[in-house]
């Protein structure tokens, strides 16, 4: 995240503590000085911007975007992302495909040219799970509880969720 206020306020900083735009207004109203409203999902990262915190290292980040009409779904934490993708074999950049997915160490590889998919199976089973416990979650956001036939999420898949700060 990116953030340059006036040089009147005093909030600017850098951090690699993963973040995402639903974590954009928490954090804007926060170093502002402003009460963050319930209603606010995402995470308030002023403090780790001003320097106060280190923030949460091991939060992960999911996104999901259609690239070429190809749904592609991702979760990033600070040291590993995970793609979900409809290609098959190699993506559009030409990196190799394995069962859809594509692992990348960000650490090793920022420009993520290199899929470690059959490499880090541990890093790629728990990324893989919370990828699918956050599409389970958004399915349910988009349609209603009751029309979702998969059941209720369990204790352990809404902390994660609240870990997202995607619910509270």
């Amino acid at each position: 995240m990116i953030i340059k206020p006036p040089v009147q306020i005093a909030f600017a900083g850098i951090t690699d503590t993963p973040a995402a735009l639903i974590d954009l207004a928490p954090t804007l109203a926060g170093g502002l000085g402003i009460p963050v409203p319930a209603s606010f999902k995402g995470h308030d990262l002023s403090p780790v911007v001003k320097g106060v915190s280190h923030g949460d290292v091991k939060r992960e980040i999911y996104s999901e975007h259609d690239h070429w009409n190809i749904l592609r779904q991702s979760v990033r934490g600070k040291s590993h992302k995970l793609i979900f993708t409809a290609d098959t074999d190699r993506n559009t950049f030409g990196v190799p495909v394995v069962d859809g997915y594509e692992l990348f160490n960000l650490e090793e590889d920022p420009g993520e040219t290199h899929s470690s998919s059959g490499e880090d199976e541990e890093i790629r089973a728990r990324l893989s799970e919370n990828l699918r416990i956050m599409d389970r979650w958004m399915v349910r956001h988009q349609q209603g509880a009751e029309d979702v036939k998969a059941g209720p999420l369990s204790d352990d898949e809404l902390e994660m969720l609240k870990g997202l700060g995607y619910v509270q």
